[in-house]
């Protein structure tokens, strides 16, 4: 009996991974075209103006998020057709198998959305192309090179956005900015934003996608001094 129901299960998620995998190809054309858009939008950023260019990289940025949310359901949902079969127990019902499909899918969604949104290539990519950094590699999520690091330091100075929240930073209170000693350009971020991230991890991947940190710890942030001051100078310049 058990060995039926599992051939059957088995015949059932084979027919349906095919439909999912027809999915999977809809929704990678759907993000290669996203960051053809990015890339198009670099191109053109001088032409059509800093401001709309930011704008039309934050609404990419949205449209990506939900894209990768739904890789990930449909990466999810793709394992749990291939392996379900096996995970059955003895003389399974059919509620047991339908709630078993439920909970290993949920499982692996779960497991999805504990990796960070940051450290998707491309994520980092359309950050990069954002921050006017070289777009060349980027979506490899390889290791960034000496001008990158450059790139880093000088936006440290003239960028006052938090790059976790894409706000910008204060002062003081929660949003003041912090930054990493661990960081090659001792990147810096707002301290809200930073310890939002490190409240579920030990360690993360540095949110500054050009900074190829690995391994940035709430021991490794520090209260940043040189920003504070840069930010109440543009306070006082601004009055």
């Amino acid at each position: 009996m058990a060995d039926t129901m599992r051939a059957a299960v088995q015949r059932e998620c084979d027919g349906l991974k095919t439909k999912a995998l027809a999915c999977s190809e809809e929704d990678k054309r759907a993000m290669d075209m996203l960051m053809e858009q990015a890339q198009d939008i670099a191109n053109v950023r001088t032409e059509i103006g800093e401001d709309a260019a930011l704008d039309l990289f934050s609404k990419c940025e949205a449209t990506l998020a939900t894209l990768l949310a739904a890789r990930d359901q449909q990466a999810a949902h793709q394992e749990t057709l291939g392996s379900f079969a096996a995970e059955l127990g003895d003389e399974p019902s059919p509620r047991d198998v339908k709630a078993g499909f439920e909970a290993s899918y949920r499982k692996r969604v779960s497991a999805a959305e504990q990796r960070s949104y940051a450290a998707a290539p491309e994520v980092r990519k359309l950050r990069r192309l954002r921050e006017g950094a070289a777009s060349s590699g980027a979506a490899d999520g390889g290791a960034d090179d000496d001008d990158d690091d450059v790139v880093m330091t000088q936006q440290q100075i003239i960028n006052f956005k938090c790059p976790v929240l894409q706000v910008d930073m204060e002062p003081s209170g929660e949003m003041r900015p912090v930054f990493s000693t661990a960081c090659a350009g001792k990147c810096v971020f707002s301290h809200c934003g930073i310890h939002g991230l490190l409240k579920r991890k030990q360690s993360i991947k540095c949110p500054n996608a050009a900074c190829p940190n690995n391994e940035l710890k709430a021991s490794d942030l520090k209260e940043s001094k040189e920003m504070v001051r840069a930010l109440n100078k543009r306070a006082m310049e601004a009055e």
